[in-house]
């Protein structure tokens, strides 16, 4: 805990490598100076300690996980002699006596230097060097020991994977030198792991950002519904969908009755709330697989591919009801609709249905309006 104060403290106080270390052998050397005036005798792995606690005041809070390491070796007292010689240092030291422990281990906590006796046992440690560096590719640092000094050790544990490879008796020097490399090769993958997770979530913003400007695009500012861009952009979707699986395609256009007056009588504001509460009873009464569309001023379109065209006349005649029904800050106000299926000869293309869907919307309005017309033999509810 002091020592983590100690380096909120350095950082705050934005003090430089060099003068930090100046200060802290001012430090040191009173240290011994009081310990002698009082015939106190240093603890024997007084040093150790201290470069230990160097180490970690010095290094950024960010890379502690470069000093996370696995030893892996079935000798306890091997591993014990390598965590007294880590640890005092800084780093945070894991053990595993096998191979199924190590992976466990690895696991849970991580570890991106790791230390692997040759022989673990039953297993074999050039084996699982070897399992590790196709697991995990470069984010790992693989240190092979071995109690044998042939070159062919040496050369076998390069090709298997390892970054370097000590031989037993380990020199605690070697070892916390070779081992500096290593974290700063591990920070350094660390460094580049966030930055392209950093790019990932920048480009996912963007994409998300991107999308949202093309749905507000895609939508009518005053009702929400899709707008005619993204009539051009899906309707050919589902028509092509539809027609790859041989499925019907129905066209229903509405147009509300006697818009002008209601805008002349009772001005623009109050239509638009009338627009809008068709607006509401249409996204209500379709499918989330429909695509319900404000053409323009009021007229509306929907679009569904369906088998059930008795069930998509029914739901249109339903509409026409709803919509009479409609309460709210406007006058009462009536729809007129004209249906259009793909199963008609007449239509070939998405043209030629939104055309015949448009002809049976006019047809409705010379019979009289509040009305909905189909094409001739189709059920009109």
């Amino acid at each position: 805990l002091q020592q983590g104060r100690l380096r909120w403290l350095r950082q705050q106080l934005e003090v430089d490598d060099v003068a930090f270390q100046e200060i802290a052998e001012r430090v040191q050397g009173e240290w011994r100076q009081l310990s002698g005036l009082f015939e106190l005798q240093p603890p024997k792995d007084a040093e150790q300690r201290w470069t230990g606690f160097m180490e970690y005041v010095l290094n950024d809070a960010g890379r502690q996980a470069a000093y996370r390491v696995l030893v892996i070796d079935d000798d306890e007292a091997s591993r014990t002699l390598l965590r007294r010689y880590l640890e005092p240092v800084g780093y945070e030291v894991h053990e595993a006596g096998s191979s199924a422990e190590a992976l466990r281990v690895i696991d849970q906590h991580a570890p991106r230097i790791i230390l692997i006796d040759w022989c673990l046992g039953q297993d074999d440690g050039l084996e699982l060097c070897q399992r590790l560096r196709s697991r995990y590719g470069a984010r790992m640092f693989l240190v092979m020991l071995s109690a044998f000094a042939e070159d062919t050790h040496g050369t076998h544990a390069l090709e298997y994977g390892a970054n370097e490879f000590l031989t037993k008796p380990i020199s605690r020097r070697v070892l916390l030198a070779k081992l500096r490399t290593a974290v700063e090769s591990v920070a350094l993958m660390l460094d580049l792991e966030q930055e392209r997770q950093a790019q990932i979530h920048a480009h996912e913003q963007l994409l998300r950002m991107n999308e949202e400007l093309r749905d507000d695009v895609m939508r009518d500012a005053l009702t929400g519904l899709y707008n005619r861009r993204a009539w051009e952009t899906f309707a050919p979707k589902i028509w092509q969908r539809a027609e790859s699986a041989s499925i019907p395609v129905a066209c229903i256009m509405l147009d509300i009755d006697y818009f002008k007056r209601v805008n002349d009588q009772f001005g623009h504001d109050v239509g638009d709330l009338a627009l809008a509460a068709l607006a509401d009873l249409l996204q209500r009464s379709t499918r989330e697989t429909d695509l319900v569309v404000r053409l323009g001023g009021e007229e509306f379109v929907i679009l569904t591919a369906t088998t059930d065209l008795p069930g998509v006349c029914q739901m249109t005649q339903r509409i026409a009801a709803d919509v009479a029904q409609l309460h709210g800050a406007f006058p009462s106000f009536t729809v007129s609709g004209g249906g259009a299926f793909s199963q008609v000869p007449a239509v070939r293309t998405l043209s030629d249905l939104l055309r015949l869907a448009d002809q049976n919307l006019l047809q409705a309005k010379r019979g009289g309006r509040n009305n909905i017309v189909w094409p001739d033999g189709m059920p009109a509810q």
